[in-house]
């Protein structure tokens, strides 16, 4: 499921947040973490219109969101890795889902940023 958010302040240009949910469990937690500062945040800084990121993980369910802002809502939209990258790779590794299965992905302009 695809959905988009923009962000829109009078001092910047609209921002676009990609939401990556996963699911962690405690014995992956501190990998994931690991993976997401090791990883997957520097391999984004090499991806154009990368504009930051946040990741956000609820201790009760184990329910983990990445999100990621990107400059223009068609670089947030374009499949992961579509300059011949594959930024998402190292999540994919310790997922809970079948093996190859994306995360599910949705795009949300950023409608106020601070």
């Amino acid at each position: 499921m695809e959905v988009t958010i923009a962000i829109t302040c009078e001092k910047e240009r609209s921002v676009y947040a990609q939401l990556v949910r996963s699911h962690t469990t405690d014995q992956k937690r501190t990998a994931t973490h690991r993976i997401i500062n090791d990883e997957l945040i520097p391999a984004l800084h090499d991806e154009p219109g990368f504009a930051g990121a946040l990741s956000l993980v609820n201790l009760r369910t184990r329910e983990a969101i990445m999100i990621v802002l990107w400059q223009s809502a068609e670089q947030a939209q374009r499949p992961v890795g579509e300059n011949g990258t594959n930024v998402l790779a190292p999540l994919l590794r310790i997922g809970d889902g079948p093996p190859g299965e994306r995360p599910p992905k949705s795009v949300w302009e950023v409608t106020v940023r601070v």
